[in-house]
């Protein structure tokens, strides 16, 4: 038996200091709070891999269009032609 790189005998030596230390009952009690931590971090653990499966099998939404270099209204032809030469907006620079 080989769990976490602990042995049979590492594992005696750690129950009988722990018999030792705690006793009998609060071994027990010991034991069942820490089963009952485990399962919970089990259960979390489950629930956030589920949830990164269903994340990663989802395609990609498709991004926003980016509409900050377009003018706010289009130029109206009833606007009188101004003497400048006309130039394009590219959205790079004032």
């Amino acid at each position: 038996m080989d769990f976490l790189n602990i042995g049979t005998p590492e594992l005696l030596v750690i129950a009988l200091v722990g018999l030792l230390l705690f006793g009998p009952e609060d071994l027990l009690k010991a034991a069942r709070t820490a089963n009952g931590y485990l399962r919970s971090a089990q259960r979390m653990w489950r629930e956030v891999a589920l949830q990164l499966s269903t994340d990663a099998s989802m395609p990609p939404a498709d991004p926003e269009p980016d509409r900050s270099a377009m003018s706010p209204t289009p130029p109206s032809e009833s606007t009188p032609p101004s003497n400048e030469p006309a130039t394009e907006e590219t959205g790079y620079g004032p």
